[in-house]
């Protein structure tokens, strides 16, 4: 059985197409897996910070309960002054 020389060359032809196409994709590959990885990193850099929130949103909630505090203290303090005034003004009526 001869070999064909025109089957040999058609069948070179085919693996160094395959060769110089699986090189384009290996290529390929390492371009989408370098854009991959900033694209990570650049979402890593947008991701908030889960324990700087905590603090800020324990600040805030205490923030809120140090205020109601205060209104009721100056409600109250408003409140006794209010009493005091009416209690002077009898007195000197």
């Amino acid at each position: 059985m001869e070999r064909c020389p025109h089957r040999d060359s058609d069948i070179s032809a085919a693996i160094a197409a395959l060769q110089s196409s699986t090189a384009a994709i290996e290529r390929q590959f390492q371009v989408l897996e370098t854009q991959r990885e900033a694209l990570v990193s650049l979402k890593t850099l947008n991701k908030p910070n889960i324990s700087v929130e905590h603090m800020r949103n324990d600040r805030r909630r205490h923030e809120v309960q140090e205020k109601g505090q205060l209104d009721i203290a100056v409600s109250a303090r408003f409140h006794v002054m209010v009493i005091s005034l009416i209690c002077a003004r009898r007195k000197r009526c």
